[in-house]
């Protein structure tokens, strides 16, 4: 593997893995990370995925065990790549969690499997938040601030507008002319806290996510779709969310139109035996001695 914790497979999780590979006679692939970043998605992991691709060489079928939190969209969409490259059919496997950018991997799989509590996200990039460099927020948040400003600045003038028009005899264009001054004057201090270069930064942000995941569903699972309906989709993954962790379930994930299936029976029970036998992991787990060590 090429990392894990703990750094010893125990013997449920490898039969349990071995069992699986045996059932469903394909190749299963884990990528796990319920706490830090210990195989967060990131060039560097992807590099450490290609040193080994000698162990994706003819594979008809890969099983994918997503169980994770994200990372970086780059790297989500080159590990797609280089999966599909080397498999004739893809399925992802989600017992619990596939965010941010792993949600980006589901998108290129043949077929997406989810528990009927598991969730995957929205598709939008986190950024170093201004206030806090060493924090993260969506890239959505700056859209959503301006847009609140926007609106904001509507209700306020028309609210001064109607308490004039109640309380005064002022004409039409006088009450207009004073209420967009209040209103100026009032919001303005807070429109001058936008910062044109963060603020175009992060609507690349945003639609990074969105051309990686055209690219990703119009090359593979979904290239029979027309570009309009995938482009609708991804709108929808991208914008139409309130927040990051937004919970999309397997029924909004089918009602989107994604190729999703509930995962159950004895497939769920060997898939929550291994993500809860590994805190972290990636690699073949079936093809590794019972005391393999993180490498």
């Amino acid at each position: 593997m090429i990392a894990i914790e703990p750094p010893v497979v125990s013997q449920a999780v490898l039969k349990a893995a071995v069992d699986w590979e045996q059932q469903e006679h394909s190749s299963l692939f884990l990528m796990t990370c319920s706490r830090g970043d210990a195989v967060a998605f990131s060039r560097t992991f992807v590099d450490c995925i290609c040193g080994v691709r000698n162990q994706f060489e003819n594979i008809e079928k890969l099983d994918v065990l997503l169980d994770h939190y994200g990372g970086s969209l780059d790297a989500a969409f080159q590990l797609v790549v280089f999966l599909r490259n080397r498999c004739e059919f893809l399925r992802v496997f989600v017992p619990d969690y596939a965010k941010s950018a792993s949600t980006l991997v589901t998108l290129g799989a043949d077929e997406v499997w989810m528990s009927d509590y598991a969730e995957i996200g929205p598709l939008d990039a986190q950024i170093p938040d201004p206030h806090d460099p060493d924090q993260y927020i969506s890239a959505l948040d700056e859209f959503r601030s301006v847009d609140y400003l926007r609106t904001h600045s509507f209700e306020i003038l028309n609210e001064v507008d109607k308490t004039l028009k109640r309380t005064t005899s002022l004409p039409t264009k006088d009450r207009l002319r004073f209420s967009i001054d209040f209103t100026t004057q009032l919001m303005a201090p807070m429109y001058s806290s936008v910062d044109p270069l963060h603020f175009g930064g992060a609507h690349r942000s945003v639609e990074m996510g969105t051309e990686y995941g055209r690219r990703v569903m119009s090359r593979y699972a979904y290239r029979n779709w027309a570009l309009k309906d995938i482009n609708s989709l991804l709108r929808k993954l991208t914008w139409n969310y309130p927040s990051h962790g937004f919970v999309i379930d397997i029924v909004e994930a089918q009602e989107l139109g994604l190729n999703v299936k509930l995962l159950d029976g004895p497939l769920s029970a060997l898939a929550h035996t291994i993500v809860d036998g590994i805190t972290a992991g990636c690699g073949f787990i079936g093809r590794q001695p019972a005391t393999a060590n993180a490498t």
